[in-house]
């Protein structure tokens, strides 16, 4: 299963940018922080194709290890 951690950044009490952290969830519940590697890969991949069949305009992209 996957899950995501959001990363809301703030300038001047506004939010300026919106991030997303990749994760995989394990057997014991707990998740993992999912780096720009294959199994990040394919989160984005995911991401994109749901967001496609879903007729929404969301385009992502990686930053480092984090998802834009």
């Amino acid at each position: 299963m996957i899950t995501m951690i959001a990363k809301l950044l703030v300038t001047k009490k506004r939010i300026s940018e919106i991030r997303a952290i990749p994760c995989l969830i394990g057997g014991n519940g707990g998740s993992q922080a999912q780096k720009r590697d294959e199994n990040g890969e394919r989160i984005l991949e995911y991401l994109r194709k749901i967001t496609e069949e879903g007729s929404l305009n969301g385009r992502y992209g990686w930053d480092g290890d984090e998802m834009r």
